[in-house]
């Protein structure tokens, strides 16, 4: 199984652009996002292959952050670790499109 774990918070109109075309590539997308983050959930439930993990938004203020991204990366891994993953993991943005070739490779 091939995962990617990205975070994604006011970047669904990226999102929107991407997904679409990564969820051919990857067996499961993980977005992590914030509550007040409505419209990236709302696009995430679209896809079957999608999984959006919800936190409160204040984990982006964690140790005094304008916009603590390690935070939310680090509950993520904890997820990961609890459901005991130990496939292949891409850690990637909400901007970037994977190639057309990228799960055959």
């Amino acid at each position: 199984m091939t995962t990617a774990l990205l975070v994604s918070v006011n970047y669904s109109d990226y999102l929107e652009a991407t997904l679409p075309l990564n969820t051919l590539q990857f067996d499961q997308i993980i977005v992590l996002t914030i509550e007040s983050d409505k419209e990236c959930q709302d696009l995430c439930s679209k896809y079957s292959n999608v999984k959006c993990l919800v936190f409160p938004d204040e984990i982006l203020k964690k140790n005094g952050k304008m916009f603590n991204k390690g935070a939310i990366i680090n509950k993520g891994f904890q997820y990961l670790n609890e459901t005991g993953y130990q496939d292949w993991l891409v850690m990637t943005d909400s901007d970037i499109i994977f190639p057309e070739s990228f799960k055959e490779l």
